[in-house]
């Protein structure tokens, strides 16, 4: 009964994610006593049954002997050293903590999720709140009521996710593997509703101006086109009919190769590289780059950007290389080198049960490695988490096989 119960709220703590602004968090820090109250009654009902301490010493036996757990645990501990050496430390601490709660929660959602008996709640509350958010993104475009950012004059949807290009690849991770399930869904109302709920994804998408959320989207496609069926490329050339259509859209993507080139991410990406220099083999610390910035601006003006002054890197991987150096990059890249490896293999496992889930989820991986060459979505809270959701199913669809043979 309390296992039920403690399950029942980490999905429901998997559904208000989403649906919770920062604005309210950070003041009321909703979400972080939620999920400590959550982490308490697990332990204590672990501590004051026998079967379940038995369990626990079982499943972190065996949680501890996944690769993809191994590097995630290297990395972290690389993390805590950079402490150490760094500049602002409780900046580091903060992070590290934060990459500490994914860990945790991988754990809990593999060692406590049935696959058979839950995968179904866990698919329900992601996608619910994203219904919600998204037919709210629609009515914020057509009111306008709560925008906060505009591109080029036009306004920028945000809903509860505090940013558009946070919005906007919060929907491109989800779109595909609904759009995978849509296909082999064999009922035809059923088929009807997931396309419709596709294309508030893809409006929202659209809506956000992310010209990042966007790339993905085609690069989607276009994987999708190669591992499953060559008509998807219609969905490309139907976008690209409603780009021309709509003037704003046409004129934020044909500004994307000379944003890239003049929006200031080449030289930030450039204060990474001079930070890396300086410390190639253990970088400036965990999250200290925000911190560093202004002083590195000085030392090297050619790459200030005005009005982005402790700015991120705008690029995950630019990120890791300068603030834990080549000692925590390799392990970064091992880490999710493996889970794409991971994904992959799961998905030969399989044949006809999940197999549309486990190909949208492969799209969602690629397009999540890709938009993390223009962003830090890694470190987005809110995106990164439906990330390591996608690992934890990934994990258990793969040992759920194994243990059948």
């Amino acid at each position: 009964m309390v296992n039920e119960l403690i399950k029942w709220g980490f999905l429901i703590y998997l559904g208000i994610t989403p649906l919770i602004p920062d604005t309210i968090n950070s003041k009321y820090r909703i979400m972080d006593i939620y999920l400590v109250l959550l982490v308490c009654v697990y332990l204590i009902n672990m501590l004051v049954n026998y079967e379940r301490r038995n369990k626990l010493c079982n499943d972190l036996k065996s949680f501890f002997k996944d690769s993809i757990v191994i590097f995630m645990l290297l990395l972290i501990a690389i993390m805590g050293v950079s402490t150490i050496y760094s500049t602002d430390k409780s900046l580091a601490i903060q992070e590290t903590i934060r990459f500490g709660t994914y860990i945790a929660i991988l754990y809990y959602f593999i060692s406590e999720i049935d696959i058979k008996k839950d995968l179904e709640k866990v698919v329900k509350f992601i996608y619910y709140p994203a219904f919600i958010i998204g037919v709210l993104g629609v009515i914020q475009f057509i009111t306008g009521k709560g925008i906060t950012r505009y591109a080029n004059g036009v306004a920028r949807i945000i809903v509860t996710l505090d940013n558009p290009n946070t919005l906007g690849m919060y929907f491109a991770v989800l779109l595909f593997p609904l759009v995978m399930i849509a296909f082999y869904e064999k009922r035809t109302v059923k088929k009807v509703i997931i396309g419709l709920v596709c294309l508030i994804f893809v409006l929202n998408i659209a809506f956000s101006f992310s010209r990042n959320a966007w790339f993905a989207l085609v690069v989607g496609i276009c994987i999708l086109t190669i591992i499953y069926n060559w008509k998807f490329i219609i969905g490309l050339f139907i976008a690209g009919a409603g780009v021309l259509l709509y003037p704003p859209l046409s004129v934020r993507i044909v500004g994307l190769g000379k944003a890239v080139m003049n929006d200031g991410r080449l030289k930030h990406w450039g204060i990474a590289l001079e930070m890396f220099k300086d410390k190639p083999l253990i970088g400036v610390g965990n999250g200290n780059y925000v911190t560093l910035h202004p002083e590195y601006v000085k030392l090297f003006p050619k790459f200030i950007v005005p009005g982005e002054e402790n700015y991120p890197t705008h690029n995950s991987y630019f990120k890791i290389l300068s603030e834990l150096g080549i000692l925590g990059f390799i392990p970064f890249m091992l880490l999710h080198t493996t889970i794409f490896i991971r994904s992959i293999k799961v998905c030969k496992l399989y044949s006809e049960k999940y197999k549309g889930l486990i190909k949208g989820l492969i799209v969602a991986l690629l397009i999540f490695f890709q938009a993390n060459l223009l962003d830090n979505m890694w470190f987005v809270p809110k995106v990164t988490f439906l990330y390591w959701i996608i690992v934890g199913i990934l994990i258990l669809l793969y040992r759920n096989k194994k243990a059948a043979k």
